[in-house]
């Protein structure tokens, strides 16, 4: 890397934290803490989400084992003349 590409990165840098700076002085920013957490809590969002709809799915499937296990139970129970 060269002399005028670190000076370049140094600059960008500086920028951008000024500007981050800058906005949390006037107000505009959210404080760097805030910002993070608001990230994690829509990520644990997210995941609460997915966890629900996980949830609901092995519940339609248990649903769907259970109705074929009574109709299986009840046709074993009609060929051995044992019809509840």
């Amino acid at each position: 890397m060269t002399v005028c590409q670190r000076g370049y990165l140094l600059e960008e840098r500086l920028s951008a934290i000024l500007g981050e700076r800058a906005f949390q002085r006037n107000g505009l920013g959210a404080p760097p803490a805030t910002a993070a957490i608001e990230r994690e809590l829509e990520e644990v969002r997210q995941q609460a989400l997915d966890l629900r709809h996980a949830i609901e799915e092995q519940g339609e499937e248990l649903g769907a084992l259970r109705e074929a296990y009574r109709r299986l139970m009840a046709e074993q129970n009609r060929r051995s003349g044992r019809e509840p």
